[in-house]
């Protein structure tokens, strides 16, 4: 990370460059026979009830891949942070990311196996304050999946190579209205809206499955939020509380299917709401007694 004031207290400047790579912990075992499960039946389903899984460590390989979800994650970040008066502040931003996965994180489960803060600015004094932003974000992924056998799509040994992708573009806005008031009490609201980006399904067996979704797409949510933050008793006492409401929409589900594959799907809408609050009391210079708690409201409100 680097800051570059451009002028003093006034226009600066935020660059941040990552590079991160994370090496995998799960083997690939390439098995083309796997044993079959022992007293199988019709309840044959998720977590395997109903029967007993084949002991797959039996079976000598015919190869294994070490480490194979491996993570790299490559990405930038400019900032732009003006502050043309002391009651505006300015702040523009551009990410790029770069996530590159060597295999899902997936495994199975066989039988026997320091109180400071620094900023470019000083804040300006302002009774009230207002704070708006937007982001605009851009997720591309791909997966190359190769299948064979019996339940694949081919139906035999001969294997088939697919690639599926999936793509998000959008922006993400927030802004936030306080009141500050000798900086005892303070006064908000917000409004933001998040993302996830949607994502590609591991490619499960055409039959029995009869879900087959190659890729699923991305939820979002809409929070508003009003709150205080006071302190009080010469900073002995300080009250932080809040009411949120949340909308989600198209909410991404992991769905368990009959057949034993979990399939990732877009499942609806939901709300949540409630109050919290956080209560911090300094009794004695040696003793700090504090205390918070929540309420939360959630239903799903809508399904697909």
């Amino acid at each position: 990370m680097l800051n570059l004031p451009l002028v003093d207290d006034r226009l600066a400047m935020r660059l941040v460059v990552t590079d991160k790579f994370t090496d995998g912990w799960i083997t690939r075992y390439v098995e083309p026979n796997l044993p079959a499960p022992t007293n199988p039946g019709p309840t044959c389903g998720p977590g395997w009830p109903g029967c007993t899984r084949g002991d797959v460590t039996s079976v000598t390989p015919a190869e294994s891949v070490p480490r194979v979800n491996t993570e790299l994650l490559q990405g930038g970040r400019v900032e732009l942070l003006a502050q043309p008066s002391d009651a505006l502040k300015i702040d523009a931003m551009a990410i790029y990311q770069r996530i590159q996965m060597g295999g899902y994180n997936e495994y199975d489960l066989p039988p026997g196996i320091t109180n400071a803060h620094y900023q470019v600015f000083n804040d300006g004094e302002s009774i009230y304050k207002a704070t708006v932003g937007l982001r605009w974000y851009k997720f591309d992924s791909r997966a190359d999946e190769e299948t064979t056998g019996l339940l694949a799509t081919s139906g035999n040994a001969t294997p088939l190579l697919n690639s599926f992708q999936s793509s998000n573009t959008g922006v993400n806005p927030k802004a936030t209205l306080s009141y500050e008031q000798n900086h005892e009490l303070t006064l908000y609201g917000t409004i933001a809206r998040g993302f996830r980006p949607g994502g590609i399904n591991q490619q499960i067996p055409n039959r029995p499955c009869t879900l087959n979704t190659e890729t699923y797409g991305p939820d979002s949510i809409w929070n508003y939020e009003v709150g205080e933050k006071a302190k009080l008793l010469d900073n002995r006492l300080i009250v932080n509380a809040d009411v949120y409401y949340i909308k989600w929409t198209q909410v991404q589900q992991s769905v368990n299917q009959p057949c034993g594959y979990p399939l990732s799907e877009n499942a609806g809408t939901a709300t949540s709401y409630g109050p919290e609050i956080e209560v911090t009391a300094v009794l004695t210079p040696e003793l700090t007694m504090s205390f918070s708690g929540t309420y939360t409201h959630a239903t799903l409100t809508s399904v697909n």
